[in-house]
């Protein structure tokens, strides 16, 4: 750290050294003689204000053809639309993790259970106290959602206000991260390596791992971190998952997906 301030201080010390200094006014009439106008009194040297070009002073606007617009279209100023705002009825929710369905009806979990918001009220639609839930992945109308400690559960949505559970599944130890692709499902289970499950909870396939933490899963590619790996297997074949590669990320990850 304190080479970085030495280096910032050196520098700031070059800039200053190097700036060339404002020339006084030695004229007899008291103006400074630098560019200003003195029929307005605004130093173009100071504000960049140059009030020939129609510059609004009021507004900081620039009427000489610069593009102020962001990233997208942006303009500062434009206004920022909520997306999704929910309240739980009962006041005592606090959600860590959210999905989308293919509706766009969002499934939230939290130290309370599950949650549903309607995607066009934004409004909670339904509630299930249940288990505390950590992790929430979505794909169509379907939703996974993992408790740790507890049972994986698979939900259907079709009916975003009374979800049913299809398929749940439970092994020794703790489960972390979940993924969901079509009829089946993902999890990282620690040292059980990542389970492969059906959308009824019935175990498919193994992906071998010491460590699994984070998933992935997009129809026959399946991704894990395994420690601090991140490793790519096709589950084409029930029964069998083939470790087509693996990449030392230099730490532990914590959240992975695929693009598209």
């Amino acid at each position: 750290m304190r080479g970085v301030l030495s280096w910032g201080w050196l520098v700031a010390v070059i800039w200053i050294l190097g700036c060339p200094a404002e020339e006084p006014d030695f004229t007899t009439d008291g103006d400074d003689d630098t560019g200003d106008d003195d029929a307005t009194g605004d130093d173009d040297d100071m504000t960049g204000d140059d009030d020939a070009t129609g510059d609004d002073d009021a507004t900081g606007d620039d009427d000489t053809g610069d593009d102020d617009s962001g990233p997208d279209g942006f303009t500062e100023g434009d206004p920022i639309e909520t997306v999704l705002v929910a309240d739980s009825q009962n006041g005592f929710w606090e959600w860590v993790d959210a999905a989308v369905l293919d509706d766009g009806t969002g499934v939230l979990v939290g130290v309370g259970g599950v949650g549903v918001a309607d995607p066009v009220s934004h409004e909670m639609i339904h509630e299930r106290h249940s288990t505390r839930a950590f992790r929430v992945a979505a794909h169509g109308q379907r939703a996974v959602v993992a408790t740790r400690e507890g049972a994986v559960e698979i939900l259907d949505l079709s009916t975003p206000t009374a979800p049913q559970v299809t398929g749940s599944y439970s092994a020794p130890g703790y489960h972390e991260d979940v993924a969901i692709s079509g009829d089946r499902v993902l999890v990282g289970w620690h040292d059980s390596g990542g389970i492969l499950l059906d959308h009824q909870g019935t175990p498919v396939t193994n992906l071998p791992a010491d460590d699994a933490f984070a998933v992935g899963l997009s129809d026959n590619l399946a991704l894990l971190t395994d420690d601090h790996d991140l490793v790519l297997f096709d589950v084409s074949q029930d029964g069998s998952a083939v470790e087509l590669d693996r990449v030392d990320l230099g730490g532990a990850g914590r959240d992975i997906d695929f693009d598209g």
